[in-house]
């Protein structure tokens, strides 16, 4: 008897220990549909990271993000450990969030999808709906010139704007499940 309380005892705490970073906030949110339960992320990853690479959790760096702007992402964003300072946070990244076949359905249609999986892996992300956060955020979505190449992609990325710092102040911690 006590062989198997052992046991069932070294389970739960190896069930707690693994899979820490669990809230991914609809990694695999389909267009129209909210996200579910949030699924385990992989480990964030760290160095200069193209789009395509970046997932859930990753913490990003650099003045070339253009956060409180309508220009493009930049080619490379340095991602850096939560803990280091860092001014922006991924919290959906979806290279496949639109189906590859099909016409574009314009940039309204897009823009309306990708707000609502972004308002709603914010929820689950950070704890609260984005309309009581402190933080603000940005998409990077496909458009009219990107779709033909087959850009389906969707990545949702948070930063605090304050009005000294509007494309994003300093963070020294992640957002996720932060609640504020």
């Amino acid at each position: 008897m006590a062989a198997v309380c052992a046991v069932i005892v070294a389970a739960v705490i190896l069930s707690l220990g693994s899979g820490h970073r669990a809230a991914s906030a609809g990694s695999s949110v389909s267009a129209g549909s909210s996200p579910a339960a949030p699924s385990v992320t992989p480990t964030p990853t760290v160095g200069n990271l193209q789009l395509s690479q970046l997932q859930a959790g990753d913490c990003l760096t650099g003045a070339n993000m253009a956060l409180n702007s309508s220009d493009p992402w930049p080619k490379l964003t340095l991602a850096v450990p939560c803990n280091q300072p860092h001014t922006a946070e991924v919290f959906l990244a979806n290279d496949n969030f639109w189906p590859q076949n099909g016409p574009f359905p314009g940039a309204s249609a897009i823009s309306k999808d990708g707000t609502t999986a972004c308002n709603n892996a914010f929820q689950a992300y950070v704890g609260i709906t984005y309309k009581k956060s402190i933080y603000t955020w940005t998409n990077i979505i496909p458009d009219a010139s990107t779709w033909p190449t087959g850009d389906r992609a969707l990545h949702c990325v948070a930063y605090f704007s304050t009005p000294k710092q509007p494309a994003g102040a300093t963070l020294n911690q992640s957002i996720e499940g932060s609640r504020k």
